[in-house]
């Protein structure tokens, strides 16, 4: 039985070199959507004060 990891890679793995962006931003989009709202409010403030501190 193939796992859902395997076919996943074997999905992405197929398309051309111009799409690999696409599919890896697709694939970050569903992660981020799929996030709960206490999770995505974490990582915001987190990156608000990584880029404070860079300032």
């Amino acid at each position: 039985m193939t796992s859902f990891k395997q076919t996943l890679l074997q999905e992405t793995s197929s398309p051309q070199k111009s799409r690999r962006a696409d599919a890896l931003a697709f694939v970050r989009y569903l992660r981020i959507s799929l996030m709960d709202d206490e999770d995505l409010e974490r990582r915001y403030d987190a990156a608000i004060k990584k880029i404070r501190d860079t300032a």
